[in-house]
């Protein structure tokens, strides 16, 4: 009799892990920091939902999901700022929602002096499956010399109106929020960030040294002379994809201007498609 209570529990309990599992989707979060024109620090947060992991219904000649998304800025124990999002997401061929596409957006925030934590809440409205990410962050400083990176699938010149929130100066920035770079995609991945050098040394020549490494040996990197010109430039470095394997990879970016320097950190993932393996048996 004990076995039998000991396997009905087991059996409840792997009935409400299986049922906590479906109440959730998959939804990549990356935050990011900027100087703005004023010297305030602007936080982008860009966030990626696979179509797979929404539902979709037919209407209006197409296929609709829609997600609500609800962020919260936490000061202490107190939330000072709350915004709400309704996303509507379409698409035209059913298939899509099978397939490796995603929903790419982005919301923007100024930050003040003082440390954060950003709680994000987001319910698709047909499915009712719910996904939450939260992060700590504060404003950039005064002894900063970079941003944050951004990790783009595509840069490219582009002046119309897709994806216009990834726009700088009539070029896509599109970011890839989930990390993961399919080499089969996209040829290469681009690091978008910007310089801040002082005033002192600005037209100072200085170097960039970007570095790859996986399973801790250098892969790729990059030495670059490099003189600011501005109070706040942009610049993309591209790293190849071709000849990396799959798997995860770290890496750093370090600005040098005179006898100051700074390091921004990165990881990412490289995937390739599998391959179907044929098999050929003997006849006996």
């Amino acid at each position: 009799m004990k076995s039998i209570k000991a396997m009905a529990l087991c059996l409840i309990i792997s009935a409400l892990g299986s049922l906590s599992a479906a109440e959730t989707f998959t939804m990549h979060v990356a935050p990011q920091r900027f100087l703005g024109n004023d010297k305030s620090t602007i936080l982008h947060i860009d966030y990626q939902i696979p179509y797979s992991n929404l539902w979709f219904l037919a209407q209006r000649g197409g296929y609709f999901a829609e997600v609500d998304l609800n962020v919260e800025v936490v000061e202490g124990d107190s939330v000072v700022f709350e915004q709400s999002v309704r996303d509507n997401i379409g698409i035209s061929n059913k298939n899509d929602s099978r397939s490796n596409k995603f929903y790419l957006n982005r919301l923007s925030f100024s930050l003040n002096g003082k440390p954060y934590l950003f709680r994000i809440n987001a319910k698709d409205l047909n499915s009712r499956k719910t996904a939450n990410w939260f992060f700590q962050t504060e404003p950039l400083g005064g002894q900063d010399l970079l941003s944050d990176l951004e990790l783009c699938s595509f840069v490219r010149p582009d002046s119309s109106s897709y994806l216009g929130k990834f726009h700088r100066n009539n070029t896509l920035y599109q970011t890839q929020p989930s990390l993961i770079f399919d080499k089969t995609e996209s040829e290469d991945l681009s690091i978008y960030f910007e310089t801040y050098p002082p005033a002192d040394l600005i037209g100072q020549p200085g170097m960039l040294v970007m570095t790859v490494e996986k399973d801790s040996v250098i892969v790729f990197d990059r030495f670059l002379d490099y003189t600011p010109n501005l109070p706040s430039e942009g610049l993309s470095l591209r790293i190849p994809l071709e000849k990396l394997d799959p798997g995860k990879y770290t890496g750093a970016v370090e600005l040098q201007l005179g006898e100051l320097s700074q390091e921004r950190e990165f990881i990412f993932f490289v995937t390739e498609p599998k391959q179907d393996q044929f098999f050929v048996f003997a006849n006996p």
